[in-house]
């Protein structure tokens, strides 16, 4: 079990250790909010997604963001009733590698912009699969 889920259980927002267990996880998109975030550069409205059934919302980066408009487009009012699947990762580059996140699984022969940070598949090797 991830340390951080027994010490942020409480924590708002959906993060890879909510997921652990579950991962890969299909999720209905029910709605979506904008929340202000705190973080080392300061407040910033953030774009969270909340799930059918689900507890805590996912915060939409860049990554996952782009992700989805993939799948379903740039107009967020119109992924609402629609399905991604949420995977565990880890970076592998930029400031943060080696920490965990979540990403949503990329539609077959997506190629992420370059200056995206690098990830590896978590899921996957628990499982005993490939990447």
């Amino acid at each position: 079990m991830h340390w951080r889920k027994l010490v942020s259980k409480d924590n708002p927002h959906l993060h890879s250790w909510d997921i652990e267990d579950v991962s890969p996880a299909t999720v209905t998109i029910e709605s979506h909010s904008m929340e202000d975030v705190h973080g080392d550069d300061g407040d910033k409205a953030m774009l969270f997604l909340h799930f059918k059934g689900g507890k805590k919302p996912l915060g939409i980066n860049a990554v996952n963001g782009t992700i989805i408009e993939a799948h379903h487009g740039s107009d967020a009012d119109k992924w609402i009733g629609k399905t991604i699947t949420l995977r565990t990762a880890t970076l592998t580059s930029g400031p943060l590698a080696d920490t965990d996140c979540i990403r949503v699984a990329m539609p077959d022969g997506m190629k992420l912009p370059g200056n995206c940070h690098k990830f590896r598949w978590t899921d996957t090797i628990k499982k005993g699969g490939k990447q």
